[in-house]
């Protein structure tokens, strides 16, 4: 599941440095996804079957729901942009 996969990706990013910001990345992963019902479907789907067609319509919900400036859009999508990497990078 793709929730699973943020997961890891940011047990990885952990280190005693970065505590608060792995803390703001829960939040926001947790604000914007698992919790959120417009985008719920798309943070439990596996991830090897999300589509670039998933992502954009979990995108434009989101947006059009919370009408985000440049910092809350970038706090949504951070942590979909590096789970992506993150993935593409170990093979998942």
């Amino acid at each position: 599941m793709f929730e699973q996969l943020c997961e890891k990706w940011i047990n990885r990013k952990t280190t005693p440095n970065s505590s608060e910001n792995i803390k703001r990345l829960r939040m926001s992963w947790k604000a914007y996804y698992p919790d959120e019902p417009l985008s719920r479907e798309l943070s439990e789907k596996p991830f090897a079957s999300i589509t670039t067609l998933n992502l954009r319509e979990c995108a434009e919900r989101l947006m059009k729901k919370n009408l985000p400036d440049k910092r809350k859009c970038s706090r949504m999508f951070t942590g979909i942009n590096r789970c992506c990497e993150y993935a593409s990078d170990e093979e998942i």
